[in-house]
């Protein structure tokens, strides 16, 4: 078996560790308020956090590893378990698959970190730090905006995709 072959998976789970999870973590941070439907913003969660970190796990399941030793994602897990046990022994109008996805999601976005943090741990708080930079100036327009056409009675309404007044306050 020729190199390139042998060395796919891992220089494929390194470009999506090294450059794909950072631009989605950083798009996760960011988006919302530059997005203007949250269907766009689960959609590039899907593409750029969820499958990616699938995949890697996929060419290289060793690398979940030190996750499953990790007492944060175990103890979700634990957690995960319990509740969609719960719910449904509970009778609910949601399918199991329905039931079960929303866990694997973040289980992703548990993967999808560590993975970045594993890659690079530098990169990982730069992403962090330029989707705080980049927020700042979003989330101080939002907020002028709102002083400048408050009227009586009105709620906080963010732009883009936090049309929702809870979801832009507890943002």
């Amino acid at each position: 078996m020729s190199s390139a072959i042998r060395t796919w998976p891992r220089n494929t789970s390194d470009f999506i560790s090294t450059w794909l999870l950072p631009l989605g973590y950083l798009c996760l941070l960011t988006s919302l308020t530059w997005l203007e439907d949250r269907s766009l913003y689960h959609k590039l969660f899907y593409g750029l956090m969820a499958a990616p970190a699938l995949l890697v796990l996929i060419l290289q399941p060793r690398r979940c590893a030190p996750l499953l030793r990790d007492p944060t994602f175990l103890a979700f897990l634990a957690y995960a378990s319990w509740a969609l046990l719960s719910i449904a022994w509970s009778g609910t109008e949601d399918s199991a698959g329905s039931l079960i996805k929303r866990p694997l999601y973040i289980s992703m976005l548990f993967t999808a970190c560590a993975l970045m943090v594993e890659q690079n741990h530098a990169r990982f708080i730069q992403v962090i730090r330029v989707a705080s930079l980049l927020i700042i100036p979003l989330a101080t327009y939002g907020l002028v905006d709102f002083l400048l056409h408050y009227s009586s009675g009105a709620r906080l309404v963010g732009t883009g995709a936090l049309d929702n007044p809870l979801l832009s306050s507890h943002l």
